[in-house]
């Protein structure tokens, strides 16, 4: 603060000495003051306080720009401290509010009803000052304006089309070739993990071995020989239970298409973990956006849209039209991919202590939305911006809204 020109502390004093202006602050206000007795209130008589050309040019610049700081910086200030006291911040708002408005607003009213400058004048600058003022409320209360809220999404595939790791492991083999098609339940890539196998191993001569000493009790020692079957019983539930994860080891196909792999060649012998995405299996060309929406927007695009435009990131000349296809059910932690993360250029906060960086600060909503055919061919994973158009709303309307969501993400109030 202390070097900003906008606000009086060093800075201010500085500028004052390289421009050669004194007292900029103050004239910049008379000045602002003068144009508006001469211009919008015709009060001909005003004496035009003394300044050069390009004195002036500085009085109306520096006038707009301090101002317009000093009330942002209030702003920020007063969240900031009501977000840590909630009633010195509410004491501090009234405060800034009362200085900053309430009080040059009432001394603008009462030198517009009784000024002696405006004696001849008077009538003009009534109509011109409350005249002003109720087209401006009529203006916000009663005129719809556009609404639109803005979004970011990746192009997707559908759930079911993507390959990820049944199990973690290190890849054995690819059994398909890259670019080729493939077709439900074909194996695509061969996973191996020492510790499931050798515990599948183990659990096979168990359940031998029960089998063994069952086979040879049942009809001499039924009593020994029915706590053997309830031990071969329960090695065969284990024997199930391990061969699941071995068969988790291999990644089949769960849709036809053309597999897609991502750095093919660097697969095999690769430790991967469960879950992780390898690839694709895709159909055609991708027409799906998966769109991440804020808590602050998700009851506007439920409830009042209207229309959807995309622009895609390689493209962004372009607008297209989409179509919302469906929301994903529920609130969710984690994005759809590192695209939409501030650390990868998108909006969303991520927790910095997430390895993967994809778990959000606060939760999102997920849409997806389908791209008409003239798009054309475009990568997976690729940034698209998504515009939703709502009903249109006055101005109050709108601002009422973000006003009350600003006090409930910061004050719960």
């Amino acid at each position: 603060f202390n070097g900003n020109p906008l606000l009086r502390y060093d800075g201010y004093y500085i500028l004052g000495d390289l421009i050669e202006i004194a007292n900029l602050g103050n004239r910049s206000n008379q000045y602002w003051q003068w144009l508006a007795k001469r211009y919008l209130f015709g009060a001909t008589a005003v004496e035009r306080p003394a300044a050069t050309a390009g004195e002036r040019r500085w009085f109306i610049f520096y006038g707009a720009a301090s101002f317009v700081y000093r009330t942002l910086v209030m702003i920020v200030i007063t969240l900031f401290v009501a977000g840590e006291f909630f009633v010195v911040g509410v004491v501090l708002a009234i405060w800034g509010a009362v200085t900053m408005f309430v009080l040059p607003i009432a001394k603008g009213f009462s030198y517009v009803l009784s000024s002696p400058e405006l004696q001849r004048t008077r009538r003009r600058a009534e109509l011109v000052t409350f005249g002003s003022l109720a087209a401006f409320l009529l203006f916000i209360v009663a005129v719809p304006m556009p609404l639109r809220t803005h979004a970011e999404g990746v192009v997707w595939v559908p759930e079911n089309a993507e390959v990820r790791a049944g199990a973690s492991g290190f890849v054995e083999r690819l059994w398909v070739a890259p670019e080729s098609s493939v077709g439900v339940d074909e194996l695509l890539l061969s996973t191996a993990e020492p510790a499931v196998t050798a515990s599948v191993e183990q659990a096979r001569a168990r359940v031998r071995q029960f089998e063994v000493q069952y086979a040879t009790l049942m009809f001499e020692e039924r009593a020994r020989a029915a706590a053997i079957q309830e031990d071969l019983l329960r090695e065969k539930v284990a024997l199930a239970r391990y061969e699941e994860k071995l068969d988790a080891l291999l990644v089949v196909a769960a849709v036809p298409g053309v597999l897609k792999l991502a750095r093919p060649q660097d697969l095999p012998g690769r430790f991967v973990k469960k879950g992780e995405l390898l690839g694709y299996i895709v159909s055609g060309p991708p027409r799906l956006v998966r769109v991440v929406v804020g808590q602050d927007d998700i009851a506007l695009v439920r409830q009042s849209l209207e229309a959807v435009d995309v622009k895609i990131a390689d493209r962004l000349h372009r607008t297209y039209p989409a179509r919302l296809i469906r929301e994903v059910p529920g609130a969710h932690e984690r994005l759809p991919s590192k695209a939409l993360a501030v650390q990868g250029g998108g909006k969303q906060a991520t927790d910095p202590r997430d390895p993967e960086g994809l778990k959000a600060l606060q939760r999102v909503f997920q849409f997806d939305l389908e791209l008409p055919e003239e798009v054309g061919p475009v990568h997976i994973g690729t940034r698209v911006f998504v515009r939703f158009q709502h009903r249109s709303e006055p101005l109050a309307q709108q601002w009422g809204r973000r006003l009350r969501q600003l006090f409930l993400s910061r004050f719960d109030v």
